[in-house]
């Protein structure tokens, strides 16, 4: 019995264990604790048993995808003292007074609310119990308090970050620099758009890599537009340098770049559409095929489904076409 007691964590070491059986998802395990004298706590007389009832426990503390249920046989003890006449129940250290599942339960239920895509009735489900008792033990457990503040706000960041985030948003090519500098009712002084720079870079070693290592991919895409057999040149030494960088963000990147090489080379290669204005110039994509297969998503989503394929199929390539077609319809006489 130590070994089921240590495997199921349980830890009431007198328990015995009477049956063990599988139903279905369900393991059923039927414990019963050792007869042993009792004495009632106000009056020191021997205390007789008055019956055995049968408690159902879920401890879910398996993880073979099975429920597991504690059938507990729990005695209920009556003083012999006719002037006392104390009652009680047996207690165990596995479960509460009133609850249907144990104590290692709440710990389960509580981890599992680590994770952010996990919803109440999820975690319910998992433990074979109602969405009410898992916000219950949630509830009961977790109070989150406010963190103290920092001993040193940077005032200066939030400023920078709320006011020129557009220094490190925007591509630097298209920034205005201008030369022309402007009182800064936050920093007191006359500044312009390269100090507003220096400043951003100064908040963080890493801000100036990141910003470099940006900007690389970006200038290589405005380089080789329409020239696909120099991007096919350019792009091992840019993967190569994104992956030898000391930056995780940057070294997943290169390792994407390798993946999608061939297609991303593809991509420079310049077609002619026909649009509303004209004919221009424009990427080879797959853009205009997936937004396709949308549009015919979206039909079938707005008609709750269509019986008649042919219907569907008229219907879709009347309303995408620029000149459909109409048949000639002679009326019945």
């Amino acid at each position: 019995m130590n070994i089921i007691t240590s495997l199921l964590d349980i830890e009431d070491n007198n328990l015995e264990l009477l049956s063990c059986e599988v139903q279905g998802l369900k393991k059923i395990v039927t414990l019963e604790s050792a007869p042993t004298p009792h004495f009632c706590p106000k009056c020191s007389c021997k205390m007789h048993s008055r019956g055995i009832k049968t408690r159902t426990i879920n401890h879910p503390i398996l993880q073979d995808g099975f429920q597991l249920v504690i059938k507990l046989k729990q005695r209920r003890w009556l003083c012999t003292n006719s002037d006392c006449l104390y009652e009680s129940n047996e207690y165990f250290k596995l479960v509460n007074r009133y609850r249907r599942n144990t104590d290692a339960s709440d710990l389960l239920i509580l981890n599992k609310f680590r994770n952010l895509n996990s919803s109440a009735v999820d975690i319910a489900k998992q433990f074979h119990t109602s969405d009410m008792h898992v916000l219950n033990v949630f509830d009961r457990y977790i109070q989150m308090e406010r963190l103290p503040l920092t001993d040193a706000i940077s005032v200066d960041e939030v400023y920078l970050l709320k006011k020129y985030r557009c220094l490190l948003l925007s591509n630097q090519d298209n920034l205005e620099y201008r030369l022309e500098p402007r009182c800064d009712k936050h920093f007191r002084y006359f500044i312009n758009t390269f100090g507003y720079e220096e400043k951003f870079l100064a908040l963080h070693p890493y801000i100036k890599d990141f910003r470099d290592l940006k900007e690389e991919y970006v200038r290589f895409n405005s380089r080789n537009t329409g020239n696909p057999l120099n991007a096919a040149k350019e792009i091992n030494p840019l993967i190569h340098k994104y992956c030898s960088s000391e930056y995780k963000t940057f070294i997943d990147f290169g390792h994407l770049l390798r993946k999608y090489k061939i297609p991303i080379i593809y991509s420079f290669i310049m077609v002619d559409r026909i649009g509303p204005n004209g004919i221009y110039n424009s990427h080879l994509s797959n853009g205009p095929i997936e937004s396709l297969n949308r549009k015919v998503k979206d039909l079938k989503r707005l008609g709750r489904g269509f019986r008649n394929f042919e219907h569907m199929r008229n219907k879709f390539l009347f309303a995408t076409r620029r000149n459909p077609i109409y048949k000639s319809y002679k009326a019945n006489n």
